[in-house]
């Protein structure tokens, strides 16, 4: 909405904002926590091992369409969200550990 409204401000009716894409980067060392020898460590191990498997990233992709076709008429997901082929799927692979990796940490710390 901000952006919006910058829009608004710069002149009103010539800026129009279609779409703002948001992108988060942890700031956590994700190599030293590779290294650690417990459920987190192994996750992000698994992960990176993911990414360079383009045939498990295929039958991945694979999957996701398949799932995509039976919740409906919803075509453009598979485009939304990068599932065209395994650069599509590493970049998913990225934001999942950018997301997750973060949060389990956060739940470990906490006693969560």
């Amino acid at each position: 909405e901000q952006f919006r409204a910058l829009g608004f401000e710069i002149r009103a009716g010539d800026v129009w904002i279609e779409r703002v894409e948001l992108q988060t980067q942890t700031h956590l060392d994700l190599d030293r926590l590779a290294k650690r020898e417990d459920a987190l460590g192994q996750l992000v191990r698994s992960l990176r091992e993911l990414r360079g498997d383009d045939a498990t990233l295929e039958l991945l992709r694979e999957e996701f369409s398949d799932l995509r076709g039976k919740l409906g008429d919803l075509e453009r997901v598979g485009r939304d969200f990068g599932l065209s082929g395994p650069e599509g799927m590493r970049a998913w692979i990225d934001r999942i550990e950018q997301r997750l990796v973060p949060r389990l940490l956060s739940e470990e710390d906490s006693g969560g």
